[in-house]
């Protein structure tokens, strides 16, 4: 689920935005917030009490990386309750619009493509993960040109280094598995 800035943060509003999706048939295990807009013990308590199983939100808008400290997925920890959450936290390690941005990154599709090369070999050495989160209209080659071509080309590359190129839901699934 894409939820709205202020479901990071209100339960409520949370909850409403999940009735609308179920209502038309879908049933959202996970959540990234728009903008990402998050606050990390209040939002994770929310999405937690929602009773979503796993967040991409956590990741840089300004630049590339691993924010947390980590590229693997993990259990943030609770720090009023004294325990882990109970939504798995799969790192937002790459955005597009962080790389083409001029108010973030500001690189060419040439540059994100460098960029995004070292990136996969960092997580081919380590047996890590990449996340990417690229938005649709980013594919648009008017305004975007050679972005949509960019996303493709690094599917391939990640591919050829034997990636596991699969979604949020199937890495929750894998990790809760490889876990018990």
């Amino acid at each position: 689920m894409h939820g709205s800035p202020d479901s990071a943060f209100n339960l409520s509003v949370l909850n409403k935005e999940l009735d609308n999706l179920r209502g038309l048939g879908f049933n959202p295990t996970g959540f990234r917030t728009h903008y990402l807009h998050f606050d990390y013990q209040k939002s994770f308590s929310v999405l937690e009490a929602a009773g979503i199983k796993y967040d991409s939100t956590l990741g840089y808008w300004e630049n590339i990386g691993f924010r947390a400290g980590i590229s693997f997925p993990f259990y943030p920890f609770n720090i009023k309750e004294n325990r882990p959450f109970r939504v798995l936290e799969i790192p937002l390690i790459v955005m597009d619009t962080t790389l083409h941005s001029a108010k973030a990154m500001n690189l060419s599709s040439l540059s994100g493509a460098r960029t995004l090369n070292r990136l996969i070999g960092m997580a081919a050495t380590y047996q890590s993960h990449i996340s990417l989160l690229w938005h649709n209209t980013t594919f648009d080659p008017v305004d975007y040109p050679g972005w949509g071509k960019l996303y493709w080309k690094t599917i391939k590359r990640a591919l050829n280094k034997q990636a596991w190129v699969t979604s949020l839901n199937d890495i929750y699934e894998e990790w809760v598995n490889l876990s018990y």
